[in-house]
């Protein structure tokens, strides 16, 4: 006899460099998926960022870096990768505050806890910064940002005090801690040179995987995250890329869009500044016979499109890019212009966008979607 539970949903898009919509693959899908929810919040440290205009409320600006916005510490008692440094070692980051933020900007970790706090989780959320206030932010980061010091710099039991300080106090007179490598570190060079077992059911190298000879293909993932069924082949082998010049695909979309990242911002972060903006050429590249085979020159304004959505930017018609093959620069900000199509009910994206060309598509023998490569193709556009 009870009645359904009256569920809202609601988000807050506590956000840095990288935004939910405009970041990551199939933008278009992200736009869908947000304006399908009952509330959104945003605060951004750029008012640009198409998250924001998606919001119902837009909070002020969250705290950069430098501003005490963000602290983040990372540590391990053994070798481990990290993004995209691989075999770094032990290691903690400490961003400290440098300048105080402007108008009412908050830190993010008091944001969400304030939030939490409105809808009823009072302490679940955040019971570390109980009943501190914004004035209190810089002293309570300090005092939580010094027990994960003190609790990483215990585990370091093989340097003395000179080299890793104990306590957050000494730390922070020498904020910067240079640990000497004799010799490079080599992945699994205890299992090859003193013959400890690996990891697997033999305890040596496996170049066929009973697991996943006998996995359940209806199982895509197991615990940890890894492919249990999913199609995989128990040997490794090279399968063509569903989003490749391999692909049956290409005979409607034969061009095979890269979007490397750029010198100049950190994703999309600094796209808003004007300066950055005009670091080089805002356009698709596209190589000289496949441009004349479109009757595409240099600097026409062309439409890049696939059946995820469609970017409308002028072309660089140059030797320096593959025959086959186009490229559009990571990390640009939706800039929708009047023209509204099917694929772009909001408007085709006139600043180059390329995640709304990446769809979102999931498939069988990878773990995830193909996140910065797709297959389009390139036409020329009338301007009148």
């Amino acid at each position: 006899n009870n009645p359904l539970p009256n569920i809202h949903s609601l988000i807050y898009l506590n956000e840095s460099p990288r935004q939910f919509i405009g970041n990551y693959q199939d933008t278009n899908e992200r736009i869908a998926a947000t304006k399908k929810l009952d509330f959104v919040a945003a605060a951004h440290w750029e008012l640009a960022a198409s998250s924001c205009w998606y919001a119902d409320i837009l909070l002020p600006q969250r705290n950069q870096f430098f501003e005490g916005g963000s602290s983040a510490g990372y540590w391990q008692t053994r070798p481990f990768a990290y993004g995209l440094a691989p075999a770094v070692g032990n290691y903690m980051t400490y961003y400290s505050k440098v300048v105080d933020a402007p108008g009412e900007c908050m830190h993010p970790w008091w944001i969400e806890k304030e939030i939490a706090k409105r809808m009823g989780l009072g302490d679940k959320v955040m019971p570390f910064l109980k009943d501190v206030e914004p004035e209190d932010m810089d002293e309570a980061v300090d005092k939580i940002m010094g027990g994960l010091y003190e609790n990483w710099a215990s585990s370091m039991t093989e340097y003395d005090d000179e080299t890793v300080p104990k306590d957050w106090a000494s730390f922070k007179k020498k904020p910067v801690i240079v640990i000497p490598f004799d010799k490079p570190m080599t992945k699994y060079e205890q299992e090859m040179k003193d013959g400890a077992p690996f990891r697997t059911p033999s305890g040596k190298l496996e170049f066929y995987s009973e697991h996943l000879a006998h996995a359940d293909p209806k199982v895509k993932y197991d615990l940890r995250g890894a492919a249990t069924g999913n199609g995989a082949s128990p040997m490794a082998r090279w399968n063509p890329s569903p989003e490749s010049l391999f692909s049956a695909k290409v005979n409607e979309y034969p061009l095979y869009l890269v979007t490397p990242h750029s010198f100049f911002r950190q994703n999309l972060n600094q796209d808003a500044n004007m300066m950055s903006r005009d670091e080089y050429r805002n356009s698709v590249w596209i190589s000289v016979p496949d441009a004349k085979a479109r009757g595409i020159r240099d600097g026409d304004l062309v439409l890049a499109y696939n059946d995820a959505g469609e970017v409308m930017v002028p072309a660089y018609v140059t030797s320096r890019m593959t025959p086959g093959c186009a490229c559009l620069i990571f990390g640009r900000y939706y800039s929708p212009s009047a023209i509204k199509t099917e694929k772009m009910p909001d408007g085709i994206d006139r600043w180059g966008n390329c995640n709304f060309l990446i769809p979102n598509n999931q498939h069988d023998d990878i773990i995830g979607p193909i996140l910065c490569a797709a297959l389009i193709d390139v036409k020329r556009v009338d301007e009148n």
